[in-house]
């Protein structure tokens, strides 16, 4: 005879997990406010809340939508020279720019995938991998 376990509704935890608005909507708020940071709104600031943004709304979507995080996570690989471009041009190059610091970490969050699954990772289909990230 076993003890009953504690009752989750395993629909509603899906639902939350599965449904990709509340991602989506932080990662078009993101784009809003560098957008208008670029046009003159956010000042230097941005390049402090660029790389910090970046973090945290890949975590959010990592947690909330990975899919998201993935597709978030490459545009952000794509998209950071230019923001740093336009941000250099506006208030002037610095040779350490901390706006390229948001992909970076934006990227660091798959770490976490990797510890999750490292018992699987020991397999030989993944040896190829682990050597490319050696």
């Amino acid at each position: 005879m076993s003890l009953p376990l504690r009752h989750t509704d395993p629909a509603a935890s899906d639902a939350r997990r599965s449904s990709p608005a509340a991602a989506l909507f932080a990662v078009g708020a993101f784009v809003l406010y560098v957008a208008l940071a670029l046009v003159g709104g956010g000042g230097r600031a941005l390049s402090i809340i660029y790389p910090v943004g970046c973090l945290l709304v890949a975590a959010f979507a990592y947690l909330r939508h990975p899919t998201i995080y993935l597709a978030f996570t490459t545009w952000t690989w794509l998209l950071t020279p230019f923001v740093r471009r336009v941000f250099d041009l506006r208030y002037g190059f610095h040779p350490a720019s901390p706006l390229l610091l948001g992909p970076l970490l934006a990227s660091m969050l798959a770490v976490v995938t990797l510890v999750r699954f490292r018992r699987s990772l020991r397999s030989s289909a993944y040896l190829p991998f682990l050597i490319a990230m050696a």
